[in-house]
């Protein structure tokens, strides 16, 4: 597999004027890269804030990189805080279908049109900065 670099954490402010962490999650996230994206994520959770985890450039996403996301999810909600993930299409938006945690995950997905429908955006706002 093609290892491109496959996470980058940045830090602002949200839209309720309250901290959030951005994810950006790049190239193929396997076994190979889950230590680091999970050390990476646990960063951002010593800060505890709102997630946005873009996955514009993500490319791959195996069972482990997926079990990461799971654990930062549960770990932020623990905690009163959301995740959500935007632009995942592909491949991993596939694969995240099949194994019904679209949901559980909180992916905002665009209508057919390209612009979020009223319930997408209503669980946008709900769910994260």
């Amino acid at each position: 597999m093609n290892r491109e670099p496959y996470g980058s954490y940045l830090a602002g402010e949200g839209w309720r004027g309250m901290g959030e962490a951005r994810y950006f999650l790049r190239g193929e996230v396997d076994m190979a890269q889950r230590d680091r994206m999970r050390c990476e994520l646990s960063m951002a959770l010593k800060r505890p804030s709102d997630l946005l985890g873009d996955c514009r450039n993500l490319k791959f996403i195996d069972s482990s990189g997926i079990a990461v996301l799971v654990e930062t999810r549960q770990q932020l909600e623990a905690a009163g805080y959301n995740m959500l993930l935007v632009n995942v299409a592909g491949e991993p938006l596939r694969v995240l279908e099949v194994l019904g945690l679209t949901d559980l995950l909180s992916i905002d997905r665009p209508n057919g049109n390209g612009h979020h429908s009223k319930s997408d955006s209503q669980a946008l706002r709900r769910h994260v900065v």
